[in-house]
């Protein structure tokens, strides 16, 4: 696990795989899916959001976003990160 953004952008930059979700009944309101991406190297929005690529089911998938982009702002912080080195 991986405490936040900002480490999780660190440990990209450093060639490790690391991930972000949110479980479905976890979204505000609850969604029907879940919601995965992952962070690649990049910048950092508002000095805490990394860059990421994800899917969509419906919608736009992000390439080289950073994840304000993929969540509503009221569920960014309770996304999970998590890195593994490769």
């Amino acid at each position: 696990m991986v405490a936040d953004g900002v480490k999780a952008k660190m440990l990209a930059d450093a060639g490790m795989l690391v991930f972000v979700g949110l479980r479905a009944s976890k979204h505000t309101p609850p969604a029907e899916h879940g919601h995965v991406a992952v962070v690649v190297a990049g910048s950092l929005s508002q000095a805490k959001y990394p860059t990421a690529y994800w899917g969509s089911l419906g919608g736009s998938p992000g390439r080289a976003q950073t994840l304000n982009c993929a969540w509503k702002a009221v569920d960014l912080d309770n996304v999970h990160y998590a890195a593994k080195s490769i």
